[in-house]
């Protein structure tokens, strides 16, 4: 049986809504292009006002167009994070009672936050900036994301054999300038809600800011570089914003190097204003993973720092390359002049570029 049509999108998938929240949601077509599809539950559109009182009828249609703007509004400025790795909307629209939204189908890796822990440093380290960089982009236009977790990152295999995230799912983002106040309702995930998230559900006055995201991420970290959420007394506490809260001692894996260790630590601290916004954050994992440091990694997946010469200008391309002689792997830098510094330091090596990226990509 030949399923619905909307608005000009045929589904190719029944409307589902496991792991939905509010919502359903499915795959379409539409001119020769795959789409995700979501249908919301609510609000609901007043199509027939004979069902309805005049004042209820009224109020019904004052939610919506609220609804319409808000959301018109965020999607606009969420646009405005074109990345390649946000996934944008491409359609938001209404049928009948109805509200639905479109993005670009996202053929994903079902991969799992302990098989990433169990890749290279590099490729883990890769994956772990581009969230990084997506959700600071968020956080340059006001955004902020809200619900980070991973079945809201998709991770895709890439072309070079490396892997890259794609920021999904903003059905709880909001802007930080309209963050949700004192009994105004929140959504998310709680085992990566920050403590004044927890605060604000229980009825606490307390501000809301993009450093919520900062948090999450640094729970996202832990399972990315060790494979497990960090520990802490679960007799006392159910997440691990609670145990923040209560002072309880946080657990990392001993598998993190001290680096990782002390910057995961500074993202879960209790104080948002103590948090270091994403463009630090970025920064000091980008001189952990281009330090070398083991995170747990095989023989080989260290990589070796090179110092920039600025006699020569910026660097035009950052290249992975990888030594057949002792199997490591090192950063190097090339410039407009076609010269490129950094080596392996090995006495015998035979040297095989893996992987190119535009410099600060990486």
């Amino acid at each position: 049986m030949k399923l619905e049509k909307i608005n000009g999108y045929q589904l190719t998938t029944p409307l589902s809504n496991v792991d939905a929240g509010f919502c359903k949601w499915g795959f379409a077509e539409k001119n020769g292009k795959e789409y995700f599809l979501k249908e919301f539950l609510k609000p609901k559109y007043p199509t027939d006002p004979s069902l309805f009182s005049p004042k209820q009828y009224q109020r019904m249609l004052k939610i919506c167009k609220e609804y319409e703007e808000r959301r018109s509004r965020f999607f606009t400025a969420l646009n405005e994070c074109m990345t390649g790795n946000v996934v944008t909307t491409a359609d938001f629209f209404r049928v009948k009672s109805r509200y639905y939204l479109t993005t670009e189908k996202i053929d994903a890796a079902s991969i799992s936050v302990e098989e990433i822990a169990g890749m290279s440093m590099e490729k883990r380290g890769i994956i772990a900036k581009v969230l990084v960089d997506s959700v600071r982009r968020l956080h340059e236009n006001g955004i902020v994301h809200g619900d980070l977790k991973p079945t809201n990152i998709l991770i895709k295999h890439t072309k070079g054999g490396f892997y890259t995230a794609k920021l999904i799912d903003f059905d709880n983002s909001f802007f930080e300038h309209e963050a949700p106040k004192t009994g105004e309702e929140i959504n998310g995930d709680m085992v990566y809600f920050a403590p004044e998230a927890i605060l604000h559900i229980n009825g606490e006055d307390v501000k809301i800011t993009r450093k919520i995201d900062v948090f999450a991420i640094g729970v996202l970290f832990h399972q990315y570089f060790a494979g497990s959420l960090p520990k802490f007394d679960t007799t006392k506490n159910s997440y691990i914003s609670g145990a923040v809260l209560n002072g309880d001692e946080i657990i990392l894996a001993g598998k993190l190097p001290d680096d990782l260790q002390a910057l995961i630590r500074k993202m879960l601290a209790k104080d948002p204003d103590d948090r270091p916004c994403l463009s630090q954050v970025f920064t000091q994992l980008d001189e952990i993973i281009s330090g070398g440091a083991s995170i747990g990694a095989t023989k080989g997946d260290g990589i070796k720092k090179v110092v920039a010469d600025p006699s020569l200008g910026k660097p035009v391309l950052k290249i992975r390359r990888k030594c057949d002689s002792c199997g490591s792997t090192y950063l190097a830098m090339k410039y407009s002049s076609g010269k490129t510094i950094g080596e392996c330091g090995c006495p015998v090596s035979i040297m095989n570029k893996t992987a190119f990226r535009k410099a600060g990509d990486l």
